[in-house]
């Protein structure tokens, strides 16, 4: 099984990583957050821009004279079950993710050519007995799709369901993985502390 710092290691290199979370895991998935340098994205919706939030954060910071991270290196936090729709339709708020999250990879790709701003979508998944205990993310598949790096938490370790940098074979998206290469040990994250120096921001 590998260690905690596996995983940060590849949310640091990955432009885009989604962390799929129980109800009974939300305190890990905080603890997982606590450790990276980032800000929280709140109230979105289909007019939101990454461009404006990071404007806006930065003149907020400004005025109110507050410390903005100077790290080379900034995680955005962005937890699907923030994405606001006002739509009846059925489907509407997975629509809105879609769009949302496609407009959010589109900025960081075109704005982000030193690689300076990440971000971390985190996600409710629920597990479907009917489907052999398959994990689903709340809100469609497009996060996944347009994600580097996906792990689920598990009691005492991650799941890797994606890794864009490394080959994974015969691993179905939202399936276990039964092989310890692809499981991090939670073990080891009480202690972890994220060091951004020159060298690794």
């Amino acid at each position: 099984m590998l260690e905690i710092d596996y995983f940060y290691n590849t949310l640091h290199s990955s432009v885009i990583s989604l962390l799929g979370y129980t109800f009974k895991h939300e305190s890990i998935k905080d603890q997982i957050i606590s450790k990276i340098p980032h800000v929280i994205i709140e109230d979105i919706h289909l007019d939101f821009s990454l461009k404006s939030h990071l404007r806006n954060e930065k003149l907020n910071h400004l005025f109110e004279g507050g410390n903005f991270p100077r790290s080379n290196t900034k995680w955005f936090v962005l937890d699907t079950l923030e994405v606001k729709d006002h739509s009846n339709h059925l489907g509407g708020r997975e629509k809105t993710i879609r769009t949302v999250l496609n407009k959010i990879r589109s900025e960081l790709l075109q704005e982000n050519a030193q690689n300076q701003y990440k971000l971390l979508i985190t996600c409710p998944v629920h597990t479907s007995p009917k489907m052999g205990n398959v994990q689903d993310f709340s809100g469609g598949s497009t996060q996944i799709y347009v994600s580097d790096f996906v792990t689920i938490i598990n009691d005492d370790h991650l799941d890797i369901v994606k890794n864009r940098s490394v080959y994974q074979p015969e691993v179905a998206v939202g399936r276990q993985n039964t092989n310890d290469e692809w499981k991090i040990s939670l073990d080891k994250l009480p202690n972890y502390s994220y060091i951004c120096n020159y060298e690794n921001c």
